[in-house]
């Protein structure tokens, strides 16, 4: 914008913003103010998050134009971004392109985090100019903060926070938005005398959980990550139907009492995905004992020796 805002109140705003360009931005009242573009006495709360986006302000995004004029506005809220690429927050204005601005009797409160991953330009009342030159012709004049910033300008010139103040001794109390499947949630701690925001936890939209339905020798399964709110699937994996590659058969005899002994035979099915599938047969039978034994879906045949020892075995065929 270009032209001039007056006494405009935005309450409990929520603006999301994904990667923007240089001369670009997003803010409470203005994405950016062109040359001689003024906002006065304008307030707003509120939350403004991004994902990797850059030039983020409680009030303008970004200045593209000279002698532009922020004057006595106000935003208490949260500026939020939770990736490593967001960059020029600032709890008034986000980024400075050109000369001139001037930024007096303002207020920022709230929070203003980069979710842990620090940043270079970040400030709580301006994030940070192109270069020295237009941070340097910008003036700051009575501009007052108690906005927590979590995280780090990399020198002087890439952010101003401002005085800061705190004029309330703060009852602090705990809020929990849930997420829904196309907003953010969070909990945040909070003073319910003054609104000031000690932390702020984002929950994310969708609640992912997996499904997986396993593949059999009759039918496809498959993997499939879905949202337990709204269904919505973010991916699915089929699993292809089994195949028999392999069936073996083996037995053993362990000696008893007299001419009693014992025989365990086993048959082994072997699927495509390298899982197997055992059975097993265990029967008293007499020394030298040879026959054929039902097994599962198998016939096997097998021949003992004497009263320890297997002389042949055999997978027969499948009984239909």
């Amino acid at each position: 914008m270009g032209g001039t805002v007056r006494n405009l109140t935005l309450e409990n705003v929520y603006f999301w913003a994904v990667p923007i360009g240089a001369n670009n931005g997003m803010g409470g009242v203005a994405a950016v103010l062109y040359i001689n573009g003024e906002i006065e006495n304008c307030s707003v709360t509120g939350t403004l998050t991004t994902t990797g986006g850059s030039n983020i302000g409680g009030i303008v995004g970004a200045v593209v134009g000279t002698n532009a004029t922020i004057f006595g506005c106000t935003f208490d809220g949260d500026i939020i971004a939770d990736e490593s690429g967001a960059d020029y927050l600032g709890g008034i204005v986000g980024r400075i392109n050109y000369a001139g601005l001037t930024v007096e009797n303002c207020y920022s409160g709230g929070i203003i985090d980069r979710l842990g991953v620090g940043g270079a330009f970040v400030g709580r009342i301006a994030g940070g100019g192109t270069n020295n030159a237009t941070m340097d012709s910008a003036t700051f004049t009575n501009n007052t903060t108690s906005m927590i910033k979590n995280a780090t300008a990399a020198a002087d010139w890439k952010g101003y926070d401002g005085i800061e103040v705190d004029p309330c001794e703060h009852t602090w109390v705990t809020e929990t938005l849930e997420a829904t499947c196309l907003e953010y949630g969070y909990t945040k701690i909070y003073c319910s005398v003054c609104g000031e925001i000690q932390s702020r936890t984002i929950i994310p939209i969708h609640n992912w959980v997996e499904n997986r339905v396993e593949a059999t020798t009759t039918a496809d399964g498959y993997v499939e990550i879905v949202c337990s709110v709204c269904g919505e699937v973010q991916s699915h994996t089929v699993l292809p139907q089994l195949t028999l590659v392999d069936v073996s058969a083996s037995a053993f005899v362990t000696k008893l009492n007299g001419n009693q002994n014992e025989l365990t035979i086993t048959v082994t099915e072997t699927y495509s995905d390298e899982t197997t599938e055992i059975f097993t047969l265990t029967l008293k039978i007499s020394n030298n004992s040879a026959g054929y034994y039902e097994i599962g879906e198998y016939l096997v045949y097998v021949d003992t020796k004497g009263n320890d020892q297997i002389r042949e075995i055999k997978l027969y065929r499948e009984i239909k």
